[in-house]
């Protein structure tokens, strides 16, 4: 007769922690929403240029947080050179 007894005893703390654990899992994750169909705010900002031109070289990297005034990408600088001796040459003959 002592084993039922002692089986119960035993029984009892199991079931008070699974429900003890139980609700302590369902207030924490009640806290969390889960959507399919979830939705962000953006926001566009344009980069704009003075001039166009070959593309040497990109200074950074995707969605690396950059301060303005930071050069984004260096151009082929020889187009701009060719035009401004032919601008001096042009104004040397005038």
């Amino acid at each position: 007769m002592a084993r039922p007894f002692r089986a119960k005893w035993l029984l009892l703390p199991l079931v008070l922690i699974v429900i003890v654990g139980g609700y302590a899992a369902w207030q924490y994750f009640s806290k969390w929403e889960s959507t399919d169909d979830a939705q962000i705010d953006g926001h566009i900002h344009p980069v704009n240029v003075k001039v166009g031109g070959t593309v040497v070289s990109v200074s950074v990297k995707d969605n690396q947080p950059v301060e303005m005034g930071t050069v984004l990408v260096q151009l082929d600088g020889r187009d701009f050179e060719i035009a401004v001796s032919r601008a001096e040459a042009e104004l040397a003959d005038a």
